[in-house]
């Protein structure tokens, strides 16, 4: 059914290139109706936001290493399980909070026996604020999100935004978002994850580095962007002009 509506479309609209390239090869749409409108990030993800009322909430004595998404296979939390255990290995005080609501397939990695040495520095939040989800990426020591697939990957660049560091999947659409601010690992190779994070952890100069440089990309994605280039997109279909990509 997808692919016959999409055909019958004037104008099909993507977040990203990496889903046009998706849609074409697999006969869903022709590349010159399909039109690339990045998604946006909401001027309330900034860096520096810090309040009391936060931190008497939820306690955090070390650092902490953050993910945010849907709990389903897709989203690839599991191997951030294997990413703590190889980062406390080396020496990192440090621990793995995971927010998102459960969706398809959730299955907790944290009761399977081979993680549960790893309990104690472990935390997934299902409901979370917006103001406190601002407040996690900016408190977070790095964000990682090594999801296997993305149509964008609208968590990446609001941690950007936030001035978090960022380890992310080198697959998809996510190497668009991130670009050259953020440093890259195969979705299922723990130790690339593990090794980017403790240069993020251990060099302070590449930290500052990716911050200014997350902070600054992030600038570029802006939800009035994206508002007007789709109302250019509806426009040009009413009046049978075309609309380069």
């Amino acid at each position: 059914m997808a692919r016959v509506s999409l055909r019958r479309c004037d104008r099909v609209i993507v977040h990203s290139l990496s889903t046009r390239e998706d849609l074409v090869q697999r006969g869903y749409g022709e590349r010159e109706k399909i039109v690339q409108i990045p998604s946006g990030v909401s001027p309330r993800f900034k860096p520096g936001v810090k309040t009391e009322a936060f931190a008497q909430r939820h306690h955090f004595d070390r650092p902490f290493m953050l993910t945010v998404g849907v709990l389903e296979p897709r989203k690839n939390q599991a191997v951030l399980f294997e990413v703590l255990r190889q980062l406390r290995r080396a020496g990192h005080e440090i621990d793995l909070v995971i927010i998102g609501r459960e969706g398809w397939r959730w299955s907790n990695p944290i009761g399977r026996p081979e993680y549960s040495d790893l309990r104690p520095w472990v935390r997934i939040l299902e409901d979370v604020s917006d103001d406190e989800l601002v407040e996690f990426y900016g408190r977070a020591a790095v964000f990682a999100f090594p999801a296997i697939y993305e149509g964008f990957g609208l968590p990446v660049l609001e941690a950007m935004a936030c001035g978090t560091p960022v380890v992310s999947s080198n697959t998809s659409s996510l190497p668009e978002v991130g670009g050259d601010a953020v440093l890259y690992a195969g979705p299922h190779d723990a130790a690339g994850f593990a090794a980017q994070v403790m240069r993020l952890l251990s060099d302070a100069d590449l930290r500052q580095r990716m911050v200014a440089a997350g902070v600054t990309r992030a600038r570029r994605f802006s939800w009035r962007c994206t508002a007007e280039s789709t109302l250019r997109v509806y426009q040009s279909v009413g009046v049978g002009e075309s609309v380069e990509a």
